[in-house]
C-alpha cells in the first residue's frame, strides 16, 4: 500500500484504491488505520459507493458523540 493509492479523505476516514478488487474504506486511529469496509465495485461506481459508506459511518459517529454529550 502506497500513500498515492489513497484517493479520497474525509474526517477520520479514507479510501484506498485496491485496483481490480475495488476500494477499501479505512478509519484513522491513534496509532494506525483500520479497514472498516470493502467495496467490490471498481471504477466510478465503486468510488461513489465508498464515499457513501464514509458518509454513513460519519453520521453514525456523529450520533454517538451527540449521545455521549447528553
Amino acid at each position: 500500500m502506497k500513500e498515492s493509492d489513497i484517493i479520497f479523505e474525509s474526517g477520520n476516514y479514507w479510501i484506498f484504491d485496491a485496483k481490480q478488487k475495488g476500494f477499501e474504506v479505512y478509519k484513522t486511529g491513534i496509532t494506525h488505520s483500520t479497514r472498516c469496509a470493502q467495496i467490490g465495485w471498481t471504477g466510478q461506481v465503486g468510488l461513489d459507493r465508498a464515499k457513501q459508506e464514509i458518509k454513513r459511518r460519519q453520521e453514525i459517529d456523529d450520533r454517538a458523540v451527540i449521545h455521549c454529550n447528553h
